[in-house]
């Protein structure tokens, strides 16, 4: 559980120039010149992680730019800032959720979470986009059809058009057994 949580920290500051850099592309919109954002992506990025942490950063908001850019013509809300409530969800609560939101090119909102990871099984990402739905709905009074989970690596959107009952199931299942062995004293309060 530590090492989750540390990998997930990590992630976020690693990957944080690059979230920033493509809500400010969509502020400015497709067809402005994005130089200045790159090379604020850049000088984080090598901040907070070095070379190859510049590097993902810079080809992840690449992608972005080429690939999902031209369908998010404007911007609608930041979620970055860290003042989103936690979900309820069973026995446990959902911190985090999408990046932004944002008009896509039919006027509907899009919430869009960025992906730069490529060690996620297709099960982990099922699970993700439906605990993703979970806080669009709670939250937004969204759908899972809202839902925008664009892995950066692949440079694909993964189609979520549906809430998946199944992987809703086993989730809170796992949720419970998390708080199950937190309870009989396996897993201390701060793995959570």
């Amino acid at each position: 559980m530590k090492e989750l949580k540390q990998g997930r920290k990590s992630m976020f500051w690693s990957y944080k120039p690059l979230r920033n850099g493509a809500f400010e592309m969509v502020t400015k919109g497709a067809a402005q010149d994005h130089k200045g954002i790159y090379g604020s992506v850049a000088t984080l990025a090598l901040k907070a992680g070095g070379a190859s942490c510049q590097k993902a950063n810079l080809d992840g908001l690449k992608k972005f730019e080429n690939l999902f850019l031209p369908q998010l013509p404007s911007a609608k809300s930041n979620f970055m800032d860290g003042n989103e409530q936690p979900v309820d969800f069973g026995p446990v609560q959902l911190v985090g959720g999408p990046h932004f939101s944002a008009s896509d090119k039919n006027g509907k909102q899009a919430f869009v979470y960025l992906h730069p990871s490529a060690s996620w099984s297709e099960e982990e990402t099922e699970a993700f986009c439906e605990l993703l739905t979970v806080t669009v709905e709670s939250r937004h009074g969204g759908s899972a059809r809202d839902v925008w989970f664009l892995d950066l690596r692949s440079g694909k959107r993964v189609p979520w058009n549906n809430s998946k009952k199944l992987v809703r199931r086993k989730c809170q299942r796992a949720a419970e057994f998390l708080v199950a062995l937190q309870e009989a004293n396996v897993v201390p309060d701060e793995a959570f």
